[in-house]
């Protein structure tokens, strides 16, 4: 940045002109100038306007970017904290699911043992409940992988369960 404030000069000189009619009191032949210059740094105040307009677009911009930042910051942990929601119904369903197919496992295994039932029923009740199971480790594991990502993004470890 250069500048900024407005110069001022004066000069003066002194010499003889010849070819010319004098018009000073005769025995003086010298000839007295006398300048005065202003100068203002109209580009540098151009420059530096220009540069100050700059920083506050750039300002202005940098604060729009961390709003927009804050905003998506916001809404993943909105979305994540309805997907943790989800999953631990999801998981608390899926138990229950397993406690249901399990007791009718056990009742078709007496059901078997008595004749009642065919050993075919009895397999298809015991996949039934194998089907349940595999869904229960499917929703710990959502429940969990959302937990962990919830945390991440919170800055937290994950606690043991």
């Amino acid at each position: 940045m250069g500048n900024l404030l407005p110069a001022l000069s004066f000069s003066y000189s002194r010499g003889a002109t010849y070819g010319r009619v004098p018009t000073y009191p005769a025995g003086d032949e010298s000839d007295t100038r006398y300048a005065v210059a202003v100068s203002l740094p109209v580009a540098d105040v151009a420059n530096s306007v220009l540069g100050i307009t700059g920083a506050r677009l750039d300002r202005k911009q940098s604060r729009l970017e961390l709003a927009q930042a804050e905003i998506d910051s916001r809404q993943r942990l909105a979305s994540l904290l309805a997907t943790q929601e989800l999953s631990y119904k999801g998981w608390e369903s899926a138990s229950k699911t397993v406690e249901l197919n399990e007791e009718v496992y056990r009742l078709n295994a007496r059901s078997y043992e008595l004749g009642a039932v065919s050993f075919d029923d009895l397999l298809q009740v015991e996949a039934e409940l194998s089907q349940a199971e595999r869904a229960l480790v499917q929703a710990k594991a959502d429940y969990w992988s959302s937990r962990a990502e919830l945390n991440y993004l919170l800055g937290v470890a994950v606690e043991e369960r």
